[in-house]
C-alpha cells in the first residue's frame, strides 16, 4: 500500500513537473527572451544523456551554448564592470549591434555574433577550416561499425542544422509551437533552425545514447559505459565544440579592434574604427616602451643601492681589521 501511494504521488508529481516546464519553454519562446533557445533544444524534463560526460567543462560550455550564453550577442546583453584585465563594457541594447570581430577583421564583414554564428557561419579562415575538420570528423565517426549497427542511418553533416544540433548533442527538439516562436523571433540574420533535418539528426543522436546511459543505470553492466558507441560520439562531438570555441579566443587575442570594442554604437562605426586601432596600437606600443623603460630604471637603481651598501660593508670590515693590526 505504501508503495502504491509513492508510485502514485511520483506519478502525479511527475506530470505537474512536465507542464510546469512546458509553460515555462512556451513563455520564454512567446516572449523572445534569452531561454528560447534553451526551450528549442529542451522538450520536456529529463535528465540530458551529455550530462554524463566525465568532461565538466564541455559539459559546461554546451549548456551556455543551449542557453545562448557564448559570444558577443550574450556578453553584450548586460554591464560589466572593470575586472582583472577587461575593461568595464556597457549593455548593447540592439542584439543587431554586437557584432562577430573575427568576420569584420578579416573581411569587413558586419556579421551579429551568436553562438550559432561561431558554430556554423563566422567567415574566418581559420573557424571555416575548422568547421570542415569537426564535418570530416563526424563523417568518419558514423561510418563506425558499431554505430551502424546500434543508430539509423547518419544525417548529412553537411547541412547546417544538422550540424548545429548535433554539436548541441541534442536528442530530442521541442515541440512544434514552441520552435514557430522562436524562428518568428529571430528576426534578420538569426539562424532559423530546419525542423526537419534537426529531428533526423537528433534521433541519431537518440539512438546512440540509448545503450549508453542504459549501461551506466544498469546495476550490471556487460561493458564499460564509455565503451559504448554512444559515449565515443558524444565524447568525440563535446571535444570538437570545445576546440572550437578555444581557436574562436585565440585568435580573437590578435585582433585589436575586439580589446578595444571598437565596434560599439556611438563610437564612428567600422571607418573610424579601423583609424582609432591603429593609433590606439602605435600609442600601446609607446606605453609599453615607456613602462620598459621605467622597469630598467628601478632595477638599475635597485642593483646600484645594494653595490653601494656592500662596499661600504666591505670598507667598514677592512678598516676594522686595518685597525686591530696597528694595535697588536
Amino acid at each position: 500500500m505504501q508503495q502504491a501511494c509513492f508510485a502514485a504521488l511520483r506519478r502525479r508529481g511527475n506530470a505537474r513537473r512536465q507542464r510546469v516546464v512546458q509553460t515555462f519553454h512556451e513563455e520564454q519562446a512567446q516572449d523572445g527572451g534569452a531561454l528560447r533557445r534553451f526551450a528549442q533544444w529542451s522538450p520536456a524534463s529529463f535528465r540530458q544523456p551529455y550530462l554524463n560526460l566525465d568532461d565538466v567543462h564541455a559539459v559546461q560550455l554546451i549548456t551556455r551554448l543551449r542557453m545562448d550564453l557564448r559570444g558577443e550577442d550574450a556578453e553584450r546583453r548586460r554591464p560589466h564592470a572593470a575586472a582583472h584585465n577587461m575593461r568595464a563594457l556597457d549593455r548593447i541594447d540592439d542584439p543587431a549591434h554586437r557584432p562577430c570581430y573575427l568576420c569584420w577583421h578579416h573581411g569587413h564583414v558586419w556579421a551579429r555574433e551568436t553562438g550559432a554564428h561561431v558554430s556554423l557561419h563566422c567567415s574566418h579562415p581559420a573557424m571555416v577550416a575548422a568547421r570542415a575538420l569537426i564535418r570530416a570528423e563526424l563523417t568518419m565517426l558514423a561510418q563506425d561499425p558499431e554505430v551502424f549497427q546500434v543508430a539509423p542511418p547518419p544525417p548529412d553533416f553537411r547541412d547546417d542544422s544538422v550540424l548545429w544540433t548535433v554539436l548541441m548533442l541534442c536528442v530530442s527538439l521541442g515541440p512544434a509551437p514552441v520552435l514557430h516562436l522562436v524562428a518568428a523571433h529571430e528576426g534578420a540574420g538569426g539562424f532559423v533552425l530546419d525542423v526537419a533535418r534537426a529531428r533526423g539528426a537528433a534521433a541519431w543522436l537518440r539512438a546512440l545514447s540509448e545503450p549508453w546511459v542504459a549501461a551506466i543505470h544498469s546495476p550490471r553492466r556487460p561493458r564499460p559505459p564509455h565503451a559504448y558507441a554512444g559515449a565515443r560520439v558524444f565524447a568525440a562531438v563535446a571535444g570538437q565544440v570545445q576546440r572550437l570555441w578555444r581557436l574562436r579566443r585565440r585568435l580573437l587575442r590578435a585582433v585589436p579592434a575586439y580589446r578595444s570594442r571598437a565596434l560599439d554604437p556611438g563610437r564612428g562605426g567600422p571607418a573610424v574604427a579601423r583609424a582609432r586601432v591603429g593609433n590606439k596600437g602605435f600609442t600601446h606600443r609607446v606605453m609599453k616602451a615607456m613602462f620598459f623603460f621605467l622597469i630598467c630604471i628601478v632595477v638599475i637603481s635597485f642593483i646600484a643601492f645594494v653595490l653601494n651598501v656592500l662596499f661600504d660593508g666591505w670598507r667598514f670590515l677592512m678598516s676594522q681589521s686595518i685597525g686591530g693590526f696597528y694595535d697588536c
